[in-house]
């Protein structure tokens, strides 16, 4: 832990969780596992479905142990600067994030296989169900090769009200982004606060600007899109041209409104690696060699970020 009073350069050496190119691949990869999983899908083998609930929520489980006691650690190294402890939270719900949503996608697979397993056909011989995208009672109950807007050449057979509740609850809950987006707000007031603090460094004014122009490109996109869709919209209800004008308006304020939070929810992380890794004078972010400790837990944490990638 270093001394107490020291520069926030100096301090940096408590923070023992990925930052610079290895925080950003080990971000990517986050993000590639939260998307496959919540589409069902293995992200090791994305061209499988997941079928090995038990397995999966054994990764999940180890994850979400793991990376609360590792992040502890750092909040404890790092207790006397806040603003590397708020960045801690931030990384650590992040985490929990993909633990959750790992868990969640498990549950829900292992759901679909014992419901579409046991669902039968009139006059009670086994069919073979196509499950990609089950979303309605009809669509979980229709056999391979049929189609349920065939016409009279199809009748899906009737389902019990549980059967209907649990077909129209197989996808992926998004209940666990609540701690995406908590981890998001109080890990970026102590990012901000890093950076006006560093603002001398020039690698973290060059960091800065090109995330500020990629966002800022992507509202200014945005808002020129929304505003010529709304003002070349001919069905205008009959509304005066100052009515118009204020309705475009808020139509482009709320478009632009709406990138600008998904531009900080989407490369937040992204951001944070790399002025992290400015701040520490170390892009590429590889941990200190002389710390034996700070270098387990870099790794560690790295590695058990991973084990939901092997669902299956």
């Amino acid at each position: 832990m270093p001394p107490k009073g020291l520069s926030i350069e100096a301090e940096i050496i408590c923070y023992n969780l990925p930052y610079g190119a290895i925080g950003f691949i080990s971000h990517l990869l986050t993000y590639y596992t939260i998307t496959l999983l919540y589409f069902k899908r293995s992200p090791w083998l994305p061209w499988l479905r997941l079928t090995h609930s038990t397995f999966d929520k054994v990764l999940a489980s180890l994850t979400f142990l793991a990376t609360v006691v590792l992040s502890l650690f750092t909040m404890i190294r790092c207790r006397q600067r806040w603003q590397f402890l708020l960045i801690a939270i931030w990384k650590l719900l992040l985490a929990l994030t993909l633990a959750s949503c790992a868990w969640d996608a498990a549950r829900v697979s292992a759901r679909e296989k014992k419901y579409l397993a046991d669902a039968t056909l009139k006059g009670g011989k086994k069919s073979q169900y196509e499950y990609d995208r089950v979303e309605t009672a009809e669509q979980a109950y229709t056999p391979a090769g049929y189609s349920v807007q065939a016409g009279p050449t199809y009748s899906p057979p009737a389902v019990t009200p549980k059967q209907a509740v649990l077909a129209f609850r197989t996808t992926v809950s998004w209940w666990w982004l609540f701690l995406y987006c908590l981890g998001m707000t109080i890990g970026f007031t102590g990012l901000v606060s890093i950076v006006l603090l560093t603002w001398t460094n020039k690698d973290v004014r060059i960091v800065t600007y090109v995330f500020g122009g990629v966002a800022g490109a992507g509202i200014l996109a945005t808002i020129v899109l929304v505003a010529g869709c709304c003002y070349c919209d001919d069905d205008d209800d009959g509304k005066s041209g100052c009515a118009k004008f204020w309705s475009v308006g808020a139509w482009t304020f709320g478009g632009g409104l709406t990138v600008c939070v998904g531009c900080v929810m989407v490369f937040g992380a992204f951001y944070s690696d790399w002025i992290l890794g400015a701040i520490a004078h170390n892009l590429v972010g590889v941990p200190d060699s002389g710390d034996g400790i700070a270098s387990i837990l870099y790794w560690a944490w790295f590695a058990v970020k991973r084990l939901p990638m092997f669902a299956t």
